[in-house]
């Protein structure tokens, strides 16, 4: 991919066309911007240029303040003064990046002499879709996300999708409508299920889930107390196609516990304890399994909890209730598992304690594998309460984290079995809560629409994209999943999938 400029600019793509060509401008930014491309268009960015001096403006924005510039070429093009301003300015920035201008030409205009030895498209040969594969390929794009509708409940209120898991092009979507803080009801969620790829959902019957009702404090002593009257929301979901067996085996954590299905969820068991039981079996938030389902850790408020087939029991194995354990990821078989998990740390080295305390990385020590270790992060410099929300371990010797405020920790294993810890380069400051790994690339999503990719294992990150709503919010992405090259991100009212350029 081409270098293009030493900050970062502000826009994907910023356009530059005389008022007679309008139309044309208008079907490229749709089509850019449904490709969440951020794009300078002066009929979208009356806020930015009202009450500014124009002339030193847009020569910043055409010079400096975009990654490519688009040149609509016509006759009107030509003839119109702040056109030939802003081509002289996008001309300037060529000196230095040299395949930053893009010209497409609508007419039989010839190229002027500057144009001359930059490949230029025409409009009638390309028109507004084929410019925009041509501009994702050079933005260095692996995939195209488009933005599904996906109805659930009946709720006006925000939803928040959390997890999805699939088997072949049957699939299974998590949801969060409402989620309890601090004392009162726990919330309400729901899961959705798709037998065609996800072109259409449907609800599960909640009360396919025995979840029970009732009240319980949080914590062993805790003196918080809480309400449920159903599974409430739910933020993650795995499906698994076991052997010799007729439908997929599902599990979910959810506010209430862990629930599992063994008939592709027609019917539902609940496999912890309830939330009412001494150790207060709720708030989980994500899960995974050793060997097809022998053994499942899962990981929320509570700390980590431990189930396995042979014992068919719960225990919790490294309890916090009072900082919060976020993810959880396993490579390896039963014997040779690596088990790691993220969160806070409960007290960090200056004090800080709960959820004030800083990032934490824990990995569950072999042979026994009953016992938690917290990593030895001094190497990194967290701020207060900067938290880790998503670990992967993409081989046996290198680990990858993510965070609050941007944070990307790497571990790589040394031959003392010791693990060194650094913080690549971040190119964003939103918090990052989800970690993926497709066939070419390790992939991040969080808040403010931001999705980012490696193409080194965790130690180079670039901005794929910062997906922008057409009502001009950012939304958070609260989920990456990858299965082969089919990818989706999930967050507050948004899915996207994912289709290979």
């Amino acid at each position: 991919m081409e270098t293009v400029q030493q900050h970062h600019p502000d826009y994907d793509v910023v356009i530059s066309y005389a008022g007679e060509d309008r139309e044309y401008a208008e079907k490229l930014v749709n089509a850019l911007q449904q490709e969440s491309v951020s794009v300078f268009y002066d009929q979208q960015a009356i806020d930015r240029l009202a009450a500014q001096p124009l002339p030193e403006t847009l020569r910043d924005i055409f010079e400096n303040q975009g990654r490519y510039c688009v040149v609509f070429l016509s006759k009107h093009y030509l003839e119109k003064r702040w056109t030939r301003e802003e081509l002289k300015a996008a001309l300037a920035r060529v000196e230095r990046t040299k395949a930053y201008v893009l010209p497409v030409v609508l007419d039989e205009t010839v190229v002027p002499d500057q144009l001359t030895d930059i490949a230029f498209l025409n409009w009638k040969a390309h028109h507004a879709e084929k410019i925009t594969e041509v501009l994702l390929k050079k933005l260095g794009r692996s995939y195209r996300w488009t933005e599904i509708s996906v109805q659930a409940g009946k709720t006006k209120d925000p939803i928040t999708f959390t997890d999805i898991g699939w088997i072949g092009d049957e699939g299974w979507l998590s949801v969060a409508f409402h989620i309890g803080g601090g004392y009162g009801p726990v919330g309400d969620g729901a899961l959705l299920h798709t037998s065609d790829g996800g072109n259409s959902w449907h609800e599960i019957d909640k009360r396919l889930f025995p979840s029970r009702a009732g009240e319980f404090t949080w914590g062993p002593q805790g003196s918080r107390s809480y309400e449920w009257d159903e599974v409430g929301p739910i933020f993650a979901v795995t499906a698994y196609q076991r052997h010799g067996k007729p439908r997929p085996e599902i599990w979910i954590a959810a506010s209430t516990g862990v629930y599992t299905s063994q008939d592709g969820g027609a019917s539902w068991h609940m496999s912890t304890p309830g939330p009412d039981d001494d150790w207060r079996y709720a708030f989980f938030f994500n899960l995974a399994s050793v060997e097809a389902f022998s053994e499942v850790y899962a990981v929320g408020w509570q700390g980590i909890s431990h189930w396995s087939k042979a014992a068919n029991q719960w225990n919790v194995q490294l309890p916090t209730f009072y900082y919060p354990i976020s993810g959880i990821h396993v490579l390896g078989g039963s014997e040779n598992r690596n088990v790691w998990a993220v969160g806070r740390a409960g007290e960090d080295e200056t004090g800080n304690w709960g959820s004030d305390s800083h990032g934490a990385i824990y990995y569950l020590k072999p042979p026994d594998f009953t016992e938690w270790q917290r990593c030895d992060l001094s190497a990194i410099d967290f701020k207060k309460a900067q938290a880790l929300s998503d670990i992967i371990m993409i081989d046996p010797d290198t680990v990858v984290a993510v965070g609050g405020q941007g944070i990307i920790v790497l571990g790589r294993r040394q031959k003392s079995e010791r693990w060194d810890w650094s913080t690549p380069t971040s190119p964003t400051e939103s918090d990052l809560y989800s970690l993926s790994l497709s066939p070419n690339a390790l992939w991040a999503v969080g808040d403010r629409g931001v999705v980012l990719k490696s193409m080194d294992r965790g130690t180079t990150w670039e901005t794929e994209l910062i997906k922008q709503q057409s009502n001009g919010n950012k939304p958070v992405l609260r989920r990456t999943r990858f299965s082969g090259h089919q990818g989706w991100i999930l967050g507050d009212g948004i899915v996207m999938r994912s289709a290979k350029l």
